[in-house]
C-alpha cells in the first residue's frame, strides 16, 4: 500500500531544471509532511541537519562516515545513537539489512544518490514488511550549480521551514563563491601567477586525485580549485573522462619531469596524509595544506563546501586579508546555531577537530576495579549470525528470569517464522531483548563506542 500522506507533484520542467533524477515508482513526487527522513550518505546527513532537519533524521549512514568524534554531534547532539545504516549509501548488498533499519525507526522518506536500488527499496519495504517508503533519488552535484539545487531539492523534502532556509543558504553560498573568484581576479591582475594545485585523497599507497572527468563523474573540488584562479593538475594526470582516479609517484615524477610543468600546492584531505605524501610526492617542492574539516570535509559536495575557495584564496593569496577564523565562526553560529571555542576553530581549520574531541573524550584516570556480580546467564548462539539473538536472550531472562523465550522465538518475532540466520542491528536488538524479557523491560541502543569505565558504571547501576 502506498503511503496516505499528502503527495506534491513536481512538473516535469522543474525536475529538469535542477537536474535531477526521481527513481520510477515515485516520478516528480515527494511527500510534503514528511517527519521521518533517511539521508543515505554523509553529505546529506550534513545538508539536512544544516537546514533544520536534524530532529527529523532517524537512520543514516553514521557508522560509515562519521566516526564517534565527529563534530557533528558536537553541533548536532541529537543526532548521536541515530541508527546507521550499513555503510555510506545503500547499495545492492546492504540493501535488506538497511530496508530493516528504515522500516524499525520509522523512515518515510529515502534520499540520496540511490538510482540502482531505489525501486527494490520500495518494493522490499512494501511486500515484506507492508510499509510504504519513498525512494527520493537525488543525483548529479558536482558542480557548485548542482549543488545549489541540491541543497534546495533537499529542503523541500524537509518540508516546513526547511525549504525558506535552503534558499537562504544558496544566497550564502553563492556570495561565498563569488567573494573567492572576485579575490583571484584582483590578485592576477595585480601580477600574481597562476598557482598550479594537486588534491590528493586516499591513504599511503592508494593515493587519488581529481579529474575535470565527464558530466556525472566530476569531483566538485576542481570547480572550488577553478573558482579561485589556480590550475588543477590532476586533470593532467588522469584520463580524461576519470572524475577521481588513481595517483602514483611516478605519474606525477613524469608531469614534473617536463619543462615548465610545476606544482605550487598540495591539498591533502586529512592530516594522516602530509608525512606520507611529503615522503612520496616531495620530489615536487610543493607547499602541502590540509584541507579544513568541521562536521564534514570542505572539499566535499557538502554545505561546508561554501568556505572552501574563500580558504583556498586565503592561501593561495596571503595578502588578502582573509579571516578565515571569523568565516568559520559566522558560519557555525549562522547555520549550526553553535558557538565554537577559539581552540574548535583553529583545529576546524588544521583538520583535526575530531582529534582533539578524541583527546578530550579520553581519561587518563585508572578506575579501581572490582568484581561485580549480575544476573545474567550465558546463552550461546544458534547460528553464526544469531549473537544478537544471544544477547537479547540474555537481556531479557536477565530482566525477567521468568522468562521462557528462545532465540528460535526472538528471531521469528523481530525477523521472520523462516528464521534467517541474518544479521541484526541495534533497533532490532533492543526490541529483541524486550520480547525476550516478556515485555517487562525497554530496551535502548547506541551507536557509539563505550568507554570500559562507562560499561563498568552501567553494570554497577
Amino acid at each position: 500500500m502506498k503511503t496516505k500522506r499528502r503527495r506534491c507533484i513536481l512538473s516535469f520542467l522543474a525536475v529538469l531544471e535542477v537536474s535531477m533524477t526521481i527513481v520510477p515508482v515515485n516520478v516528480f513526487a515527494y511527500s510534503c509532511e514528511v517527519t521521518k527522513v533517511v539521508p543515505t550518505t554523509g553529505d546529506f546527513v550534513q545538508m539536512a541537519a544544516m537546514l533544520g532537519g536534524a530532529d527529523q533524521i532517524v537512520a543514516g549512514p553514521m557508522e560509515g562516515r562519521f566516526s564517534q568524534n565527529s563534530f557533528l554531534y558536537e553541533c548536532f547532539p541529537q543526532l548521536r545513537g541515530t541508527a546507521s545504516l550499513v555503510g555510506n549509501n545503500i547499495t545492492a548488498d546492504t540493501l535488506t539489512q538497511d530496508v530493516e533499519t528504515i522500516v524499525n525507526v520509522g523512515g518515510e522518506s529515502v534520499f540520496g544518490p540511490i538510482s540502482t536500488v531505489a525501486e527494490e527499496l520500495e518494493e522490499l519495504a512494501l511486500s515484506d514488511y507492508g510499509v510504504g517508503v519513498e525512494s527520493i533519488v537525488i543525483e548529479q552535484f558536482s558542480t557548485p550549480d548542482e549543488l545549489v539545487e541540491m541543497i534546495k531539492y533537499i529542503g523541500y523534502v524537509l518540508g516546513g521551514d526547511a525549504s525558506e532556509l535552503a534558499n537562504e543558504f544558496v544566497t550564502y553560498y553563492q556570495n561565498q563563491m563569488n567573494r573567492a573568484a572576485d579575490i583571484a581576479v584582483v590578485m592576477q591582475f595585480m601580477g600574481e601567477s597562476v598557482p598550479n594545485v594537486l588534491y590528493i585523497d586516499g591513504e599511503e599507497d592508494a593515493y587519488t586525485t581529481v579529474g575535470d572527468g565527464d558530466p556525472g563523474q566530476r569531483d566538485i573540488c576542481v570547480a572550488y580549485i577553478n573558482q579561485v584562479g589556480a590550475r588543477n593538475i590532476g586533470d593532467s594526470l588522469l584520463n580524461t573522462s576519470e572524475g577521481v582516479g588513481e595517483l602514483t609517484p611516478v605519474q606525477l615524477r613524469n608531469y614534473v619531469d617536463v619543462p615548465g610543468n610545476v606544482v605550487d600546492y598540495i591539498i591533502v584531505s586529512n592530516p594522516e596524509l602530509v608525512n606520507p605524501v611529503q615522503e612520496d610526492f616531495g620530489f615536487a617542492n610543493a607547499e602541502v595544506l590540509v584541507c579544513p574539516k568541521g562536521a564534514y570535509l570542505w572539499s566535499a559536495r557538502s554545505g561546508e563546501g561554501a568556505l572552501f575557495p574563500l580558504w583556498l584564496a586565503s592561501e593561495l593569496y596571503p595578502d588578502t586579508g582573509i579571516n578565515m577564523t571569523d568565516e568559520v565562526d559566522e558560519f557555525l553560529q549562522r547555520w549550526y546555531n553553535y558557538t565554537a571555542t577559539p581552540e574548535q576553530i583553529a583545529n576546524i581549520l588544521a583538520g583535526t577537530i575530531e582529534t582533539m574531541e578524541e583527546n578530550e573524550n579520553t581519561t587518563t584516570e585508572q578506575t579501581n576495579w572490582s568484581a561485580v556480580q549480575t544476573d545474567v546467564v550465558w546463552a550461546e548462539q544458534e547460528k553464526a549470525n544469531w549473537c544478537w539473538a544471544a544477547c537479547a536472550e540474555m537481556e531479557g531472562k536477565a530482566i525477567n528470569p521468568a522468562s521462557t523465550a528462545t532465540q528460535e522465538e526472538i528471531v521469528a518475532y523481530v525477523k521472520n517464522p523462516n528464521l534467517p540466520d541474518a544479521e541484526a542491528t541495534g533497533y532490532t536488538t533492543a526490541k529483541a531483548a524486550k520480547f525476550a524479557s516478556d515485555f517487562k523491560a525497554t530496551f535502548d541502543y547506541q551507536y557509539t563506542a563505550w568507554s570500559w569505565e562507562k560499561i563498568y558504571a552501567e553494570i554497577k547501576s
